[in-house]
């Protein structure tokens, strides 16, 4: 059995780096339902969830981007002349202010697709209620038909029982 020191000795570099693997497993977790969200919006042609699974994909690559530069950071020779680790807050921040730009495009090219599928939708839903005008107008032309051949045969034709229970 192991002494006490050995298992830290052990166990103590997988206790620093794991919650940084555990950060990157979240972060890809985070980006993956981000692209199903996004996908589901642009078939579903929904702006609102289109711009939330956008911005979860942009928080999620810019929390991998820090991941992963924690992740090079332990154990580098940086980490053992004490320069300051990535998770600190002043190292998100700094992140974040030297990639402004980039994620301002993203943010504004994902605000551009999300008013593309506001305008689609609007599209797809005049094209639903022309489809929808144009079947009543052949449901009619069929009843008619049919009317007049049951009239034809000595039949009495019941008008409009059809289109009144579809709707």
């Amino acid at each position: 059995m192991p002494s006490a020191a050995a298992l830290v000795s052990i166990l103590g570099p997988l206790l620093e780096i794991g919650p940084r693997v555990l950060l990157l497993m979240a972060c890809a977790l985070l980006v993956l339902v981000a692209v199903r969200m996004s996908g589901r919006a642009i078939r579903e042609r929904w702006a609102g969830l289109f711009v939330a699974g956008w911005a979860l994909g942009i928080v999620g690559v810019c929390a991998a981007r820090i991941g992963f530069v924690s992740l090079a950071f332990y154990g580098s020779p940086a980490m053992s002349q004490g320069l300051p680790e990535p998770l600190s807050g002043a190292e998100i921040w700094r992140f974040l202010r030297a990639c402004e730009a980039p994620i301002a495009v993203a943010g504004g090219l994902g605000l551009l697709i999300a008013l593309w599928l506001r305008r689609g939708r609007e599209i797809g839903a005049t094209a639903a209620s022309s489809r929808e005008a144009r079947s009543r107008r052949i449901g009619a032309a069929g009843e008619a038909r049919v009317a007049v051949e049951l009239k034809r045969i000595g039949l009495p034709a019941h008008h409009n029982v059809i289109l009144w229970g579809a709707g």
